[in-house]
């Protein structure tokens, strides 16, 4: 068998990304490019790079 998320019930805060054993779980939208926009936007382009 295998788990399987209730995209409703989904609160996006990643809890079931942390503890899967065979890192089979990924939020969507979660690459690194996406997660680097969004600390970007958050920040207000106060970061330097």
């Amino acid at each position: 068998g295998y788990s399987r998320v209730n995209e409703a019930l989904c609160q996006g805060c990643g809890a079931c990304v942390a503890v899967c054993p065979n890192k089979a779980c990924r939020l969507k939208n979660d690459t690194p490019e996406q997660v680097i926009g969004e600390i970007e936007v958050f920040t207000a382009g106060r970061l330097e790079s």
